[in-house]
């Protein structure tokens, strides 16, 4: 008797930053990231036109110097936020909004072949294949497969984001990956003051700044227990850091003021900016290193 068909589903999803910043050094121009997504901001910069990502230029451009037929780019509604919520039903609608514009963040494939994707959709009569080996396998899409007014292809894509959002929800992958992400304690506006402290510290040499930095990268130690962290790291977002805090006593005093940051963002913004601006110019080089450590590898995680 030959074997049942089954298909194998695997879905790609590019999460993105689950958080919104509260760095003090965020400059005054710059403060809308104090109630915007980083994701929400750059979608509304591609709409404007300011920003042009690799992928798109992909799908735009007929050969590398002139773009033919460009599409009006379509912003999505996914918020990082429900994704990264730990609530399943925003879990969900972050699934739902990926799907409804892909973009370069949302994939799906069959049996390594994708079907779902920017501009990619399954061939004639694909889905409903599919689904018909997913209902002798699952009864729960057995009732919405028989909506007249979904498309087979919709009813796949709920089903696949019904499925992942309650595997996301189960699983610690989720709330793993925002503790890594919330290692940026700076944001990237003050990744470049530090980073300009550091080059400045070795004698303005960029190139000494990115060595001691990659040299640095590869120095990760042991993760430590709760009673072994610096008092002043317990329940800061930085207790995880897998790099060791350095004796700088002004990058503690930095870790202080951005952890009471929080409690001045209804009053005292600018004080508390200009403080943090003024412990960052007198920063060690170890100090220095340590933040941007932390933010590099918190950029990595928005990022997987």
């Amino acid at each position: 008797q030959p074997m049942a068909k089954h298909n194998v589903i695997s879905v790609e999803i590019k999460p993105k930053a689950g958080y919104i910043t509260s760095s003090p050094l965020v400059p005054p121009k710059n403060r809308c990231k104090y109630n915007r997504t980083r994701y929400s901001l750059q979608q509304q910069l591609m709409q404007l036109g300011h920003v042009q990502k690799g992928w798109r230029r992909k799908i735009d451009q007929q050969d590398d110097s002139e773009i033919q037929n460009s599409k009006p780019f379509t912003p999505s509604n996914y918020s990082p936020l429900d994704l990264f919520s730990g609530n399943i039903s925003q879990i969900q609608t972050a699934l739902t909004d990926l799907s409804n514009h892909m973009q370069n963040n949302f994939r799906v494939s069959s049996n390594g072949t994708q079907i779902f994707g920017e501009d990619i959709s399954p061939l004639e009569g694909e889905s409903k294949d599919i689904l018909d080996t997913l209902v002798r396998q699952c009864r729960s899409i057995a009732s919405n497969k028989h909506d007249e007014n979904k498309s087979d292809d919709t009813i796949l894509l709920d089903f696949i984001c019904s499925v992942v959002s309650k595997v996301l929800n189960r699983e610690e992958l989720l709330r793993n990956l925002l503790s890594m992400q919330l290692l940026d304690v700076i944001d990237g506006d003050g990744a470049i003051r530090v980073y300009e402290r550091l080059v400045y510290l070795c004698d303005g040499s960029n190139s000494k700044a990115e060595e001691l930095l990659d040299e640095a990268m590869l120095c990760v130690e042991e993760v430590m227990t709760e009673r072994s962290k610096p008092p002043r790291l317990r329940g800061n977002n930085l207790a995880i850091s897998p790099y060791a805090l350095p004796h700088c006593s002004i990058l503690h005093k930095l870790i202080e003021e951005m952890d009471s940051f929080q409690s001045h963002l209804e009053s005292d913004v600018n004080s508390s900016h200009e403080l943090c601006i003024q412990l960052v110019d007198q920063l060690s080089q170890e100090g220095c290193i340590y933040l941007l450590q932390n933010w590099l590898l918190s950029l990595a995680m928005c990022d997987v």
